[in-house]
């Protein structure tokens, strides 16, 4: 490359003629680049180049993840503010920093997230189990008290016993020792319609 005003032959990566002072075209592109390629200085050579500027879209991606491990409501804009830093800070080409916290705040938001997502599905799944649970025992103990009320007709309609005794209606209960499903307490049979021992006020026949 040679100077478009004295002639002198310069270095092709040259921004300046050593000889004339005259800027040559590598200026406007040095310029342009700014800290991050360095200083042009006469005599087409280079300052070292500054540290480069730290994204606010990394800072602010770091502060929502560490926030939101507490709090939880942060987690996904610390994930969005990650994704935005970490693509401005590859198309800078060098001149911003923070690639580090962008992806530290990606990582604690993701984290944050999926913890999140499963106290949700926990929150919602364990009160329905107990529910069904609940329900079941109830369906059965009601089932137990309806064999047993069904032996005490049995017994007072085969025996023409107005009161039968706990072993006249274990001839007709099958199977015996029948126990509430809640608590396995057994059934008293000694009176008169079944009740359920173990107290549950929806354990009652209908």
């Amino acid at each position: 490359m040679f100077c478009g005003s004295c002639g002198t032959q310069l270095h092709e990566l040259a921004v300046i003629c050593p000889k004339c002072g005259t800027p040559t075209k590598n200026y406007q592109a040095t310029n342009a680049a700014g800290q991050r390629r360095g200083a042009a200085v006469p005599g087409g050579r280079f300052t070292a180049a500054s540290a480069p500027d730290t994204s606010g879209l990394a800072i602010a991606s770091l502060i929502m993840g560490l926030v939101g491990v507490l709090v939880g409501i942060t987690a996904i804009p610390a994930v969005i503010c990650g994704h935005l830093a970490r693509g401005q800070i590859r198309n800078a080409d060098g001149a911003l920093a923070g690639s580090g916290m962008a992806l530290t705040g990606l990582i604690l938001g993701y984290v944050t997230i999926a913890c999140c997502t499963v106290l949700l599905l926990a929150a919602i799944a364990i009160p329905s189990f107990f529910n069904a649970r609940d329900t079941s025992r109830k369906n059965s103990c009601i089932n137990n008290l309806r064999q047993i009320d069904g032996a005490q007709q049995q017994a007072m309609l085969a025996l023409s016993v107005e009161t039968p005794t706990v072993a006249q209606v274990q001839q007709y209960l099958q199977p015996e020792g029948l126990a509430c499903p809640s608590t396995d307490a057994p059934y008293d049979l000694s009176h008169g319609p079944p009740v359920c021992p173990s107290g549950v006020a929806r354990h009652v026949l209908p």
